[in-house]
């Protein structure tokens, strides 16, 4: 029978779910990242063991190990046994892990499993394979006891290059590392439910991915500095989704915002309708012209079946001089903040022939039901989601 997973484990068993919602939002995202993290080659009998390198014999184990004796009082302290020198919560996920079988001849590289042991140095706890010139080599796992952080995963030559990293506030990483931060492909995944993979660099999203948050709503596109930066698709979890670019994690620059019955396409600023743009309201009426701040503003014509309005706009009302046109006649006449105040002479000779035509002048348009400054998650940066730069790096710490 296998393992039982321990709760924090389920916790980050999103796998599923991750495929679910991209699923359900028709969002294809390539595979290719931290394949490594699936894939493993468990020994016959499916133990969790530190394996030993094929390249190295028994005799070169025991010279290895004679050498490392010889140098433990300058490396640190002999520790009996890894998991319990580490706190319960961070022990807990290592339970079933990938990395364990994986890479059993890294790089072609003799190592050789040693003791766990304390660096005299920081404090940190180590318990893996090292190389023939004591350095850290191959699969092995570190708890960093300043930053309260475990690393489990690949060393090269002393340096943590790719694997897992467990944050004490029940965040964790899985990918590649490049001088101690997270550097490469990888995936975030937070203790709210939210979860991002993708491209990072010197500890930040940066690069494409998809980021999923705790209400399922998602974003697929360009990262830069941790922010939402280039172009990009965000389906919040209301049914509201917006195509467009990003800047600093606002919605700026061109786009398409649509809640399911309207929809607004054209230029944007700081997550307003700003500059030229079209906007089709879910009544049918239609607005085409130009925004500041997200109301109509300079000018624009807004029509229907029945009347088309071409003219000046002020604040989201009809200001200035105008002309409406309904059935064969186009009038001109000036408004102020949405009034007629000014007309041609005989226009009322024209209202004689017609019914409640009058009142079309003074026509109530129809107010934006998409307010971008209320969509949650354009600013997420908040959730203290930076750069990983542990008090002590992920590194060993030999003589």
């Amino acid at each position: 029978m296998g393992q039982e997973v321990c709760a924090p484990c389920k916790q980050f068993s999103t796998e599923e779910k991750t495929n679910e919602i991209l699923k359900q939002k028709n969002i294809e995202f390539s595979n290719e990242i931290n394949d490594n993290f699936t894939e493993m080659n468990k020994d016959n009998n499916g133990t969790n063991r530190i394996l030993k390198n094929t390249n190295s014999n028994e005799l070169d184990r025991k010279l290895f190990l004679e050498k490392w004796e010889k140098q433990l009082p300058l490396l640190g302290t002999k520790i009996n046994n890894f998991n319990e020198n580490i706190p319960e919560n961070l022990n807990n996920y290592l339970i079933n892990n990938p990395y364990q079988n994986t890479y059993t001849n890294h790089n072609n590289k003799k190592n050789y499993e040693a003791p766990a042991i304390q660096f005299k140095s920081n404090d940190n706890i180590y318990f893996g394979n090292w190389n023939e010139n004591l350095r850290l080599e191959g699969y092995g796992k570190m708890y960093m006891k300043k930053a309260d952080v475990l690393a489990e995963g690949i060393w090269e030559d002393g340096i943590f290059k790719n694997g897992r990293v467990f944050l004490s506030n029940g965040d964790r990483y899985e990918g590649e590392i490049y001088d101690s931060n997270f550097s490469g492909k990888g995936k975030l995944i937070m203790k709210d439910g939210s979860e991002y993979n993708g491209d990072f660099f010197d500890g930040k999203k940066s690069g494409n991915g998809i980021m999923i948050f705790p209400d399922k709503s998602v974003y697929k596109g360009e990262f830069r500095n941790n922010f939402l930066n280039g172009k990009g698709e965000f389906n919040w979890s209301n049914g509201i989704k917006y195509e467009g670019e990003f800047v600093n994690s606002k919605i700026c620059g061109e786009g398409k915002i649509s809640n399911g019955s309207s929809f607004y396409v054209g230029e944007f600023l700081d997550n307003k309708f700003h500059g030229k743009g079209k906007y089709e309201f879910k009544n049918g009426d239609i607005y085409e012209g130009e925004y500041k701040f997200g109301k109509k503003n300079g000018n624009g014509k807004y029509f229907n079946n029945n009347f088309c309005y071409i003219g000046n706009w002020n604040e989201g009302k009809t200001h200035g001089i105008g002309e409406f046109k309904i059935q064969d006649k186009n009038i001109q006449c000036s408004w102020r903040n949405g009034e007629v105040v000014e007309m041609p002479h005989d226009l009322n000779n024209y209202y004689n022939n017609l019914e409640n035509e009058k009142d079309l002048l003074n026509f109530e348009p129809q107010n934006e039901d998409i307010d971008c400054d209320k969509l949650d998650y354009l600013i997420y940066d908040k959730k203290n989601l930076n750069s990983f730069k542990p008090e002590t790096n992920l590194t060993d710490s030999t003589i």
